[in-house]
């Protein structure tokens, strides 16, 4: 049980569901931000991420951690504070905290005095805004107290100071508000996960008429509506709660030509008679559907299907809007059935890119490997689909992450820069789909790969948490405050498997455990290796600095180095004799 559970009121379900994740334990003061952060942003293996993201100790410069969402296209510079007794506000001071975290994060006066998490994160940042892989920066103040409008005001003092430096920087275009992330608000996240509804506000649609359907366990209308009503939910609600039950949210057009909401608003702006042919419309979730009079009139509202439509329009100018000819077709549904209003969320986003790994949910290779997890039982594998227990609740421990297992065949297999810097491409294209998932690629041997970065994380994790590290631990531990530095210590291992094996490896997708070895057995085997190899870390460290993972050249030779000194210093390895028993190699 976590640090941050121990106060726990049980009246918040995001504080009731922390008390239950013993794997944030270990985090302290931290576990709700991990656990935050994983729930607004519904990351799927929040363990493998929390020592890249995590930068508060030593020159933290204010700033507890630092998540660069490239999916969502949103930033988080996160400042924590958990209040244990009675309190009835937050201190202000940390709120004011963000100022100087953004200020040193976005623009630093000497970065030799920034601490190596922070600038391996502040390095990340900056990546994703020079790639245009950013919309929103978010200065989170988290705490478990009520929110405090002397914190409120420090926060938008330090979201205007942060939004000028980015202007300076060129990113002008980039949103940036403070929150304050209460118990209150993660549950508020836990709910959206549901679909269900954050507004309960009765509104008037304007509309002549509407035509009615029912269907089992549901009743709803659709109709049409003006672009310029749209706008007004968009401003009024904000994309937060008017999308609480969507998957997706809203993205924010970006200046390519193909680029769906970029498409909405030019045919907004200069075809607006063809917006409703042209556009598939919005679905709708209500509390509370009044068709009696001669007004359609609901109570509350979540789209979950439209996301991208509502907030291409919300984001034009209200003069952009005002033609008639703009419309819509929207569908309102109703339904007080929880199993009943999910459904709709879900059903209605498959129609949606959510994801790049939602595409391959039922290709061949990945229901064969779900099988053969699920006859041999060494792990959980669901594939790439989503589901199962949901947001923030308790998850199977030994449940592989698809997008982790396609990280740890690509790094496995050569391409660590595809693991770290495309994971979505693995997904998208077929080309490098199929170099990882194909007829070679078994239960056993996924095993085998993810055990390898487990084993690389557990010791990541180990040297992070150590009071007192030699010198050899330090170097260590400096290699991986690197972004990407998993994978890249992933691929050198593999790189040298036959000095590690003493033998010629035909095929390396034949290596494996075995059927029986379970992940968590794999990770085992593989620690004492990664303890061992990881002392010739030197040879990979021109290869793990800021950006260098994209340099294949440069990835390659510290490869080939590091392969060099293992096979020199193969010879009274223990740790590598006593790993040998256990590979099967066909």
């Amino acid at each position: 049980m976590s640090e941050a559970s121990e106060t726990a009121p049980s009246l918040y379900e995001s504080l009731r569901l922390l008390g239950e994740r013993e794997d944030l334990g270990i985090f302290g003061s931290d576990a709700f931000a991990l656990f935050a952060i994983e729930t607004r942003f519904a990351i799927p293996d929040i363990l493998g991420v929390a020592t890249d993201i995590l930068t508060e100790g030593d020159k933290d410069k204010k700033c507890d951690l630092l998540y660069v969402g490239r999916e969502a296209r949103t930033g988080v510079i996160c400042q924590s504070y958990w209040a244990k007794g009675d309190k009835p506000n937050p201190p202000t001071n940390k709120a004011a905290d963000l100022h100087t975290a953004a200020s040193w994060v976005l623009n630093p006066v000497d970065t030799s005095s920034m601490g190596r998490q922070l600038l391996a994160a502040r390095d990340e940042l900056l990546d994703a805004l020079a790639n245009n892989d950013l919309d929103d920066l978010e200065l989170w103040y988290v705490h478990n107290l009520s929110p405090f409008g002397d914190a409120g005001l420090e926060l938008e003092q330090a979201a205007t100071a942060a939004k000028s430096i980015l202007a300076t920087l060129g990113y002008g275009d980039i949103n940036v508000r403070g929150l304050q992330v209460t118990p209150d608000k993660v549950d508020e996240w836990l709910r959206s996960s549901d679909g269900r509804v954050v507004i309960h506000d009765r509104i008037t649609v304007p509309c002549a008429q509407w035509v009615p359907e029912t269907g089992d366990g549901w009743k709803g209308v659709y109709t049409t509506v003006s672009a310029a009503w749209l706008r007004g939910l968009y401003t009024k609600y904000a994309s937060e709660r008017l999308f609480a039950g969507n998957i997706r949210g809203d993205m924010k057009p970006r200046r390519s030509q193909g680029d769906i909401n970029n498409g909405i608003q030019r045919t907004i702006t200069d075809n607006p008679g063809r917006l409703w042919a042209y556009n598939n419309g919005i679905t709708a979730l209500v509390e509370k559907l009044d068709t009696s009079g001669t007004e359609l009139v609901i109570r509350g509202i979540s789209i979950v299907n439209g996301a991208q439509t509502t907030g291409s329009i919300g984001r034009l100018s209200e003069s952009s809007t005002k033609n008639p000819a703009a419309r819509v077709l929207i569908r309102f549904v109703e339904s007080a059935d929880p199993a009943v209003v999910r459904d709709i969320s879900t059903f209605n986003n498959t129609q949606n890119e959510i994801l790049p790994s939602d595409f391959r949910s039922s290709d061949p290779t990945q229901a064969r490997l779900v099988r053969e997890f699920e006859n041999t039982g060494i792990a959980v594998y669901w594939g790439p689909r989503r589901g199962g227990s949901g947001r923030g609740a308790r998850r199977p421990s030994d449940l592989l992450d698809s997008d982790l297992v396609a990280q740890a065949l690509a790094a496995f297999h050569g391409f660590p820069d595809t693991a770290y810097h495309a994971k979505n491409q693995i997904w998208r294209d077929n080309a490098i789909y199929d170099r990882f998932f194909s007829d070679k690629t078994t239960a056993a041997h996924v095993v085998f790969c993810v055990g390898l970065v487990h084993g690389v994380r557990e010791y990541k994790m180990e040297l992070r948490w150590l009071e007192s590290r030699t010198g050899l631990q330090n170097k260590i531990h400096e290699f991986f405050s690197n972004r990407g530095s998993e994978f890249l210590m992933t691929f050198a291992i593999a790189g040298c498997i036959e000095e590690i094996l003493s033998k010629a490896i035909v095929d390396k997708w034949k290596l494996s455990f075995g059927d029986t070895v379970s992940l968590e057995v794999a990770e085992e085997y593989w620690l004492p290796v990664v303890k061992a190899l990881a002392n010739y870390v030197d040879q990979l460290m021109p290869a793990a600095r800021s950006g260098n993972l994209r340099d294949r050249k440069r990835v390659d030779s510290a490869a080939s180095d590091f392969q060099s000194r293992v096979a020199t210093g193969r010879v009274g390895v223990t740790a590598l004799d006593a790993f040998v028993p256990f590979v099967m190699t066909g």
